[in-house]
Formats: C-alpha cells, structure tokens, sequence
C-alpha cells in the first residue's frame, strides 16, 4: 500500500510516515529522479506498491530545487569533456538536500529499503553507516564507466564520479539495471557481485485493451520522430534524409521539442510536447514506423511504446537501446550516425508495406512477452519485499545481544 506520495517531502511530517518500530508491511521509502523516462517509470513503482499488501510505502518524487537547478547546471561546451563536473555537484548538492530531510521530516530509521533511482541520488544514503540506515537498493540506467567507452566520453575528469558510483554500488543490497547492457557493466567494471545485481526493465503501464493490431494508415506513409534532445537523437538528421530522399514519398511527422524547421520542409508536421496518454493512443497508431537515428541513449523507452502500438521503430544499435528492438523482426538497429544504413532500412519499409504489418504485429507480441509491466514490476516490488525483510531480521534480531557483540554487516545477497 501506498503510505503518501509527496514532491520533495513538501508538507511531510513524521506522522505521515510508517510507525517506528512494525512487524507488519515492510516499510520502503521510494526516492525517484522525475527527469525524462525516469518521471514515467516512477509512476509505476507507485503504481504497483499500492496493490501490494506486503509494503508500506512512502514515494518521494525528487524535482532538483531552484537553488540546485543554478548551482548544479552544466556547463556548455565543457559537459561532453567533464570539465564542468556536472554529475559530481549534482549528486553532492543531492546528498545535501537529502540528509536535511534525514534529520528532520524523513528519519531513516522508520524504513527497512529505501529504494533510490539512480545512483546520483543515492550518495546520501550509501554514506551512513549500516547499522544506523535501512538496506538501499539502487536502480540505474547506465554507469558512467560505460558511457566514457560506449559513448566516446572523456574519462580522465569523470574518474571522480566513477569513484562516487563505485561507492554507492559497493553499499547497496541491491544494483538493479534498467538493460542486460548496464548490469554487465556494473559486474564487470565495478566489481558487484553478480548476485547483488539484476536487471528490472522499465517497462511502460501499458493497459492490454489498448494495444491494437489494426494500424489506422494515411495517404502516404508516416515517418515518426519522438525525443526532446533533438540533436543528441538525431532529428536533424532525420530532417536532412527525409527533405533528400522521401520528402515526397512519406510524411515526417516530429513530437518533441524542435529548435526551428525550415520554411521550405515539405511534408514535415510538427506537433512539439504532446501529453503522454496522446501520444500512445491518438498518434503512434497513425504512424508506420518510427525513426530514430540517436547517437547517446542509455535505453529507449520512446521505442517500446511505439512497439506496443504496432509501429515498427527503426533506431541505432547502441547501449542498452539495442535491447528494445528484435533488428528484422519488430524494426532495425543501424550503425550510429551511418545515413546508408538507415535508409536502406527505411526504403525497406515504405517499399513494403505488408512487411511495415508484419513487423508491427511483432512488436506488438514482443512487449506482450518481453516488456510486460505486470511481469516486471510485480517481481520486482516482491524482490523489494525479500530484502527488506532481510534486512529487518538481521538488523533486529528476536534475541538480546551479548554485550560487545556486533550488528550483521551487511544485508547483500551472494
């Protein structure tokens, strides 16, 4: 069951939280990033939490204050360098704002979990000591080791984060991935035992009713772009391909913030920031596919949802984007940057429009079966409930302790 929701712990106060001392529902304290998809995800934590008997949860949804949005902003030019420090000032100006909570209307001591998403955010609890915290599970999308090599980011100033990270993982119960790709990555440059790391896909509440085999097609063929980070997703590609090759062969239809189109664009629509629940259920069955040609995404929770509305989505195979899409089967995965191969993948698709049908069915089977939010969240809200319990047992144990004897040390699976 859900305890309170609140943004920021505004108009918090200890009577709103679990009781200090239970045996009952094990008490987990949600804190979660409301920045991009990691917004959309949280709502199913709170989603999932309430119909499940077993916990007592308390969501705090973390939107960065004023005084945080000026101090931690990166800085232009030097945020693909590191030199800005961007991600170290934000998780230590986070560590600040949350241990002010921890003393006054948030003490730890009335939760078994906290369960923190991501690991920017998790400094605060990762720094107290075990016997005085609750367990910490933490829940990232990517390491920053893996987007130095993946991504072609400078390393030499990120060497502070990563040591950050390497200390908040190290703490935790509990690394839970959003991909395959970011879980290897905490195994493998991070040291975590495999046991203490699992993947929990962020899959998107998605009600059964509402995925469609029937796509509703226009005159001509409906190109889709969605994505706010135009340029890091590359719509300005995609603008240039369409304008030279399909211009007047398909329609590019372009959700999401969009500097500025050319006067001259032909059949390009622009609808900016739509609502979600529009998005999913008003446009994405008018499209035939959906294109997008990113050159840094971690994951592409844009492409699942297009999935689960029949639409094939064409995207690079990168990180743990290549994880959304089956290449042949639901769209394909090109090259990153590489025009050729996205044509020849978009030419594939206009030019059969029986194949664009078969794909969508697909896509729509493939989040059926692999991003079933049933599936995903309620094991993972069960595996919350696991080590809370765990953690309760080993930290208040049925019998007195002899003087001199010591608290177990840790709650973390092997």
């Amino acid at each position: 069951m859900n305890r309170c929701i609140s943004t920021n712990a505004e108009g918090l106060n200890q009577s709103m939280l679990p009781p200090a001392d239970s045996d009952g529902p094990v008490r987990v304290l949600f804190l979660s990033n409301q920045i991009l998809g990691f917004s959309t995800h949280s709502r199913s934590f709170e989603v999932y939490a309430e119909t499940n008997q077993s916990v007592d949860a308390v969501h705090i949804r973390l939107r960065p204050p004023a005084s945080m949005r000026a101090f931690g902003r990166a800085v232009p030019l030097a945020e693909r360098s590191g030199l800005d420090f961007h991600r170290l000032r934000y998780a230590r100006l986070w560590a600040r704002e949350l241990r002010r909570w921890f003393r006054t209307s948030l003490p730890l001591d009335r939760f078994d979990l906290v369960h923190v998403m991501t690991q920017h955010q998790a400094l605060a609890v990762a720094s107290i000591p075990y016997p005085t915290r609750p367990a910490l599970v933490t829940q990232i999308d990517a390491t920053t080791e893996q987007e130095c090599r993946d991504f072609g980011v400078t390393r030499v100033w990120r060497s502070p984060v990563i040591r950050m990270e390497r200390r908040v993982f190290a703490a935790s119960s509990l690394v839970s991935c959003w991909s395959q790709w970011a879980a290897d990555s905490v195994i493998d440059d991070y040291g975590i035992p495999a046991g203490r790391v699992m993947v929990a896909r962020p899959a998107p509440i998605i009600a059964p009713d509402a995925i469609s085999t029937t796509p509703v097609r226009g005159s001509l063929p409906r190109i889709g772009f969605i994505g706010n980070a135009w340029e890091r997703k590359g719509g300005d590609r995609l603008l240039r391909w369409h304008q030279k090759k399909w211009k007047d062969r398909a329609e590019l239809h372009i959700f999401g913030d969009l500097p500025n189109l050319p006067q001259d664009a032909q059949n390009v629509f622009r609808y900016g920031p739509v609502p979600h629940a529009e998005l999913l259920d008003l446009h994405l069955p008018q499209l035939d596919m959906v294109v997008i040609p990113t050159v840094q995404d971690t994951l592409l929770l844009a492409g699942i949802e297009a999935a689960s509305r029949g639409v094939p989505v064409i995207t690079s195979r990168l990180g743990g984007v290549a994880e959304t899409v089956q290449h042949g089967v639901t769209g394909f995965l090109c090259r990153p940057g590489d025009e050729e191969d996205f044509s020849q993948a978009v030419e594939s698709l206009l030019n059969q429009p029986a194949r664009r049908d078969e794909m969508g069915r697909a896509a729509i089977e493939f989040v059926r079966t692999q991003w079933n939010a049933d599936t995903w969240h309620r094991m993972y809200i069960d595996t919350l409930v696991e080590i809370a319990r765990r953690h309760r047992a080993l930290a208040r144990p049925t019998t007195r302790r002899k003087p001199g004897t010591q608290r177990a040390a840790s709650t973390h699976t092997h």
